[in-house]
């Protein structure tokens, strides 16, 4: 199993609690999108899982190699695309005829065998993400841990870049945990979803979703049940932050549900 996480908590030097209390058992092969209101802990899990930071109860342990996606890119603008994608191989020591051709490899994964020499300012976003997803590749990770990282682009963007992933996903088999604020991402794209409380973070629900692909959150009937069940339970996690962040004032604001829920960052 390539991911355990029993009784995890993270509490922050100024005694925030960002998770409490969270077990999850990610098996080889899943697609898991951790979903929930902003500031619940679903980037902080992916960054313990990312060994970037550590828990501080609980236990949580990642099996084989890992490779990250954040939501923007950070390329070196004075790379290549090559050479962005290779840096990592670089570091590793790896020799640079064996780096160029694996990059060349992640490169053509990911479409973009014809940009490997040029320079990330003369690519689009969404080009600049997929050299982001192919540096992440071009090590074979076992696991990829995305962090919202079609958050920045815009709909016709993100929906050509969510299809190369399950591309990608499908042709890998490789473990993916994809953070996302949009229940239609998370369910276009996962076999399993994870709905995370308000702070502290906690497991609310944890569904199967087996649907057939390519799928269709609109007319699928098993999808639209899901659809509303999580909606439900993740409007009143946003309406929960939205009443502790604004007070008293709360009360006398009378926004509808679903404008109070885009305020707080959750795409419903």
């Amino acid at each position: 199993m390539p991911i355990v996480v029993q009784n995890v908590g993270r509490v922050y030097p100024t005694g925030t609690v960002a998770i409490e209390n969270i077990s999850l058992t990610i098996n080889d092969g899943q697609f898991v999108s951790l979903i929930g209101p902003s500031g619940c802990g679903k980037s902080t899990l992916l960054s313990m899982m990312a060994g970037l930071d550590a828990p501080t109860s609980g236990n949580l342990a990642v099996s084989g190699r890992v490779g990250v996606v954040f939501q923007e890119p950070a390329l070196f603008a004075w790379r290549t695309v090559r050479d962005n994608v290779s840096f990592g191989l670089q570091m590793q020591g790896v020799g640079k005829e064996e780096r160029n051709a694996r990059a060349e490899a992640a490169l053509k994964m990911v479409h973009l065998s014809n940009f490997a020499r040029s320079y990330p300012h003369e690519l689009s976003g969404g080009m600049r993400q997929r050299t982001a997803i192919a540096r992440a590749l071009v090590t074979d990770p076992d696991v990829l841990l995305m962090d919202e990282p079609f958050g920045a682009l815009d709909a016709q963007t993100r929906s050509l870049l969510q299809s190369e992933l399950l591309r990608v996903w499908e042709q890998t088999g490789k473990t993916v945990v994809f953070v996302t604020h949009g229940l239609d991402e998370a369910l276009t794209l996962s076999t399993r979803i994870v709905l995370m409380s308000a702070r502290p973070g906690r497991v609310l629900a944890d569904l199967a979703i087996d649907a057939p692909r390519p799928r269709d959150t609109q007319t699928d009937p098993s999808l639209r049940a899901a659809y509303e069940t999580l909606r439900e339970l993740l409007t009143k996690e946003v309406e929960s932050v939205a009443r502790a962040e604004h007070d008293r004032d709360w009360e006398g604001m009378s926004k509808p549900v679903a404008t109070a829920a885009e305020q707080f960052g959750a795409d419903i």
